[in-house]
């Protein structure tokens, strides 16, 4: 799901990537796959941009229905 905000199945790309994002640009270039089915984290430097975009995105665009009251006090 969030690799579709970079580019979906049809094409459309939703989310784009500053250029100045160097750490960011090189974990999309060097973070791979795990025999384990994993995301590899065995470099320390790797990951952690991508990982902390990752989060922002199941965040801000959640599949999940908000209905009520949200902790900011907003009823959505």
């Amino acid at each position: 799901m969030r690799n579709a905000r970079l580019r979906n199945y049809v094409g459309d790309t939703r989310l784009f990537i500053d250029p100045q994002c160097k750490e960011l640009i090189r974990d999309f270039g060097r973070v791979t796959w795990a025999a384990t089915n994993e995301i590899d984290k065995s470099d320390p430097a790797r990951s952690h941009a991508s990982d902390a975009l990752g989060y922002f995105i199941a965040q801000a665009f959640s599949m999940k229905g908000t209905i009520g009251e949200k902790n900011s006090g907003r009823i959505v």
